[in-house]
């Protein structure tokens, strides 16, 4: 796995790590190789978005089918962590002065969240060992589910018990929110809730429900049951 946040000013660099992931693990002659990526957002939009979040993996893996294809990789393809909301630098969430939790982001209530609970993609990776054979070049979807971002909402309210609503973000908002990140890093998130708003992290030709054949995956209904989180206070 590449970490894009790790450099987000240099997106070239997980490009280059991706690729030197690559060539260790082939000249190392491992039995398997897993490598997580996502879909090229920036070729399927004939470049008119940039997200080398996404991208730049998607780049690595053909890197990995075109020159090591007699390698037995297999691709694992995460969602929308449900932690983002949870983290260091959680999404844009608040309790208003009515105590209503609002969840803001740069999309319409209509669009798509693929969601998938962090814990899970370990959880998936331990079954594709136990009989790897079965899925090498596959692309594996990490996804417990695909909802409308005011669906989401509407599953807090009902596993919590607060009142709460979902907004979507001007630009303007966005960029105040994120203001604590480099310009270039706030136009790739914006690019990337575009593609999202529509098409979630996925295309229709990739089957976001076949990690569920291996494991039973979160959704954000369970994942609230299991963590307990509340939201803010």
């Amino acid at each position: 796995m590449t970490d894009f946040w790790a450099t987000p000013t240099q997106p070239e660099i997980e490009i280059e790590q991706g690729k030197l992931m690559a060539d260790i693990a082939a000249k190392s002659n491992i039995k398997y190789f897993i490598f997580s990526c996502a879909i090229n957002v920036n070729k399927l939009s004939d470049g008119k978005l940039n997200v080398p979040q996404f991208s730049d993996k998607a780049i690595v893996r053909e890197y990995i089918s075109q020159t090591y294809p007699e390698m037995k990789t297999i691709y694992v393809m995460p969602s929308f962590y449900l932690q983002n909301w949870t983290g260091s630098y959680p999404l844009p969430i608040k309790k208003l002065k009515d105590g209503t939790v609002e969840f803001s982001l740069p999309m319409s209530l209509c669009g798509k969240l693929h969601n998938v609970d962090i814990d899970d993609l370990g959880l998936i990776v331990s079954h594709l060992l136990q009989n790897p054979e079965n899925f090498i070049g596959q692309e594996i979807c990490v996804c417990g589910e695909e909802v409308e971002f005011e669906e989401f909402v509407r599953i807090f309210t009902r596993v919590t018990g607060r009142q709460a609503q979902a907004k979507t973000m001007t630009e303007h908002e966005f960029r105040q929110w994120a203001q604590h990140l480099p310009e270039n890093v706030q136009n790739y998130l914006l690019d990337m809730f575009k593609w999202m708003e529509v098409n979630g992290c996925y295309i229709p030709e990739i089957n976001w429900r076949n990690g569920h054949v291996l494991t039973k995956l979160n959704t954000f209904e369970t994942w609230l049951i299991k963590s307990g989180w509340m939201g803010p206070d």
